[in-house]
């Protein structure tokens, strides 16, 4: 599928730094313009065409064009002079480059993956070039439109202005959960959404949590150790407070597209540090008041708790692609998305 985004007019207009300003407003800590094109290559875009002003600054085009790269997103860039999306002269200029259906994306709309997997297919006549939208120059094709979810409005926050930047972090940070969440993370990733928010606007990674993660549940393993009741106590309190780190990990991770390989084993060796570590505490500090009977509930609980880890191990393999483990297998909704792109009977 291919997503058509158009730079406006007014920055080939504007200085370099201006334009770059304008363009590359940092959202929750990426520049606006890269946003929403890593925002459609998440969301099933294989290609990305670029309309771009005749006056704008080729350097902004190569630094940015080059970031995409370095990424694996494919990007073509057609410049044309007082581009109008509402003129179908320069549509027909851009055919040669347009795919049978695409994905119109404002430059300045921020939004999610799955507000875009949902926009219905509409005709040409009948977009609103304020939102997103997905069209084709050609009639519309009924069985795959049959296909997609019922016609909603795109969710996602246009960029004009400080106020509006606000709202769309807002936006993003309680939109950085999963489908699947059920009460507890949803419960859990509310109370974390300020601290992402705040985070996205650091240096500090994904991993870094991770390791904050590990670090957090080492310590409640100490604190269970010593068995009094105290201690126990804030113990379970950090184990508490790493679970939070586990959330702030993901939504951080998924707010800023920072989602290597790596950063998921990573994840799974601190689950595993998080749920085995305080099991050995909670042994040591209840031996000193059960004796050898505690000692050898310990061993058979760890015992119990590796072998679920290999379990939920053997799972996640099947759960995702070798050439990505760090992703899950899309979706049915996915599914829908990538439908889109197979030549009707």
């Amino acid at each position: 599928m291919q997503a058509v985004i158009s730079v406006p007019e007014v920055a080939g207009r504007l200085s370099e730094q201006n334009a770059t300003k304008m363009l590359m407003r940092p959202i929750a800590g990426v520049p606006l313009l890269l946003r929403n094109v890593l925002t459609a290559a998440r969301a099933g875009a294989n290609q990305i065409l670029l309309i771009c002003p005749v006056a704008l600054s080729d350097r902004i085009l190569q630094r940015f064009t080059a970031e995409l790269t370095l990424r694996g997103v494919e990007v073509i860039t057609v410049c044309v002079r007082d581009f109008n999306p509402r003129a179908w002269s320069v549509w027909m200029i851009l055919r040669p480059y347009l795919e049978k259906q695409f994905v119109w994306l404002p430059w300045n709309w921020v939004t999610i993956k799955q507000s875009i997997m949902q926009v219905p297919l509409v005709k040409f006549e009948s977009v609103d070039w304020t939102k997103p939208a997905f069209t084709t120059l050609q009639e519309v094709d009924r069985e795959i439109a049959s296909k997609v979810r019922s016609p909603r409005r795109a969710g996602g926050i246009v960029i004009t202005s400080l106020v509006s930047v606000a709202a769309a972090e807002r936006f993003l940070v309680a939109n950085s959960g999963k489908v699947s969440d059920g009460f507890n993370a949803s419960f859990n990733r509310r109370l974390c959404r300020p601290f992402v928010r705040l985070l996205s606007h650091t240096g500090i990674s994904p991993n870094g949590i991770t390791f904050a993660r590990i670090v957090v549940s080492v310590l409640s393993a100490i604190a269970f150790s010593h068995g009094a009741y105290f201690w126990s106590v804030l113990g379970a309190l950090l184990f508490y407070i790493a679970g939070l780190f586990d959330e702030m990990n993901g939504m951080l991770a998924r707010l800023k597209f920072a989602e290597p390989p790596s950063g998921r084993w990573l994840e799974a060796m601190a689950d595993g540090v998080r749920y085995r570590l305080p099991l050995v505490g909670i042994t040591i500090g209840l031996s000193w008041h059960y004796g050898r009977l505690a000692v050898w509930m310990g061993i058979f609980l760890v015992i119990g708790s590796i072998l679920a880890l290999i379990a939920t191990s053997f799972q996640r393999r099947r759960a995702t692609t070798p050439d990505k483990p760090n992703e899950w297998r899309p979706s049915s909704l996915a599914s829908i998305w990538f439908a889109r792109d197979s030549p009707s009977k």
